[in-house]
């Protein structure tokens, strides 16, 4: 099936129909100098000595309509030339185009014309054409077909007119896979008919459109499919920012509350109470967390996160992430040990760095067996900084290296903590977006794990 192509102007071209001069001067297309008959950017040599002037030039001009053809994807310039430039390459008055889909054929587009009718785009529902014994045979036989004026009697009265003047035609299949899917129409208004020697060009004419409009339409579809996809995904990362912004004003509000109880500042509690209003704390600390996360993957996939890139003193960034794990750190009897030479500096985004070393470091303390020991360690490459965060957990098997990374995967061991298994994937890409990359540099099970940070250096 071809696409219906929208508007009268293709691209920034307005179509325009051979003018009376142009007309009156029409010739067979063996007569007619490449040049003539195709206006590419680069037109055919004249016929080398030895050779048959004729069925050099036309074999020339086919090529150069081929050329024409498969120079652009964007099925209005496709078609455009199909039709304006077959017309010439033929030495017709007007061509036509039309569609051939179960059973129906249907006019898509239509140029040429003595009284300055040019259009395209505008589609006809046309059973009196498929009717017309010409075309009726040149789809049943899948061959070009030529012969006379049509009949006009059966047209449909805005075609009748244009009709009115042709006395030649030459009707062409078009197929794709050996199938019928349209149907390329010429008609000359005077003198010389089709002839029999022209069937060969008509013919391999009709195969060239049949692979341009395949190619054209192929990537039409691919283009909507992707813009369709796009607009989805969109709407998705809206709704989920929306939701999340929604979520988060709740969970604040719980955090002041429980923040007063636990201090006293709204009177005494007991012992119970007390432990519950830190169970809530602890509870809604977990769900900001993940909120948090849900709004980083929303800006992510919508192209919206904001990266604003610093020089950071590298050091002083791994040291605040070891001040906000003292208490997990004293509660589990673990060890963090930092080693990162002072001089170490990046170029990136303070809040995003910081978020990925959080998070990297409370995976290797969740996932290892009590006391944990993590260890930091920094250094520079000649591509830059590396920043490996080592353990002796619970390690990652082979088949899950590159799943961890996915959206809402959680490896083996993730019954030990409440999450949502966006923590790496966020991290990876948060690495990306500042120039850089997070992988699983070497991992075992039961023998722990190291990620390798790499970000720009300053």
């Amino acid at each position: 099936m071809i696409a219906v192509m929208g508007d009268v102007t293709v691209g920034d071209t307005q179509l325009s129909p051979p003018t009376e001069e142009k007309s009156s001067k029409r010739r067979s297309p063996s007569a007619l100098a490449p040049a003539e008959r195709v206006t590419t950017s680069s037109a055919p040599a004249a016929a080398s000595p030895g050779a048959e002037p004729g069925d050099h030039r036309d074999a020339e001009a086919l090529l150069a309509l081929a050329m024409a053809m498969s120079s652009s994807l964007d099925p209005r310039t496709v078609v455009n030339t199909i039709l304006d430039e077959g017309a010439r390459l033929v030495g017709a008055d007007r061509a036509t185009l039309s569609s051939w889909k179960d059973g129906q054929l249907t006019i898509e587009a239509s140029v040429g014309g003595r009284e300055g009718v040019t259009w395209i785009g505008r589609r006809f529902d046309s059973p009196w054409l498929s009717e017309q014994p010409l075309v009726r045979e040149a789809l049943t036989r899948r061959t070009v077909v030529t012969g006379g004026a049509m009949d006009t009697m059966r047209a449909s009265p805005e075609f009748r007119e244009a009709l009115s003047l042709v006395r030649h035609t030459a009707s062409v299949p078009i197929l794709q896979g050996g199938e019928v899917t349209g149907l390329l129409v010429f008609s000359r208004y005077r003198d010389p008919a089709f002839h029999e020697d022209e069937r060969t060009s008509l013919s391999t004419l009709g195969s060239i459109a049949g692979i341009a409009l395949r190619n054209a339409t192929t990537h039409q579809a691919a283009t909507d499919a992707v813009r369709n996809l796009d607009a989805a995904q969109r709407t998705k990362s809206e709704l989920l920012d929306i939701a999340v912004h929604e979520l988060r004003s709740p969970l604040t509000v719980i955090q002041g509350y429980a923040a007063l109880l636990d201090g006293g500042d709204l009177g005494p509690l007991g012992e119970p109470a007390t432990r519950a209003v830190r169970v809530i704390a602890t509870k809604a600390r977990e769900a900001q967390e993940i909120a948090t996360s849900l709004l980083t993957v929303a800006r992510l996939e919508s192209n919206e996160l904001q990266i604003e890139r610093t020089r950071i003193q590298l050091q002083a960034l791994l040291e605040a992430v070891r001040e906000r794990m003292v208490p997990h750190l004293d509660l589990t009897g673990a060890t963090l040990t930092l080693d990162c030479p002072d001089e170490l500096e990046v170029a990136a985004d303070a809040a995003l760095a910081t978020r990925v070393m959080d998070n990297l470091v409370n995976n290797a303390l969740i996932y290892s067996d009590p006391p944990a020991a993590v260890t930091i360690s920094a250094r520079r490459t000649a591509a830059g900084i590396e920043i490996r965060v080592s353990d002796r957990g619970s390690g990652v098997s082979e088949a899950d290296r590159e799943r961890i990374f996915e959206r809402f995967v959680r490896g083996a061991g993730a019954e030990r903590a409440a999450g949502t298994g966006l923590g790496l994937y966020v991290s990876r890409e948060c690495a990306r977006r500042m120039g850089g990359d997070l992988v699983l540099e070497r991992s075992r099970p039961g023998e722990g794990s190291t990620f390798l940070l790499c970000l720009p250096a300053v």
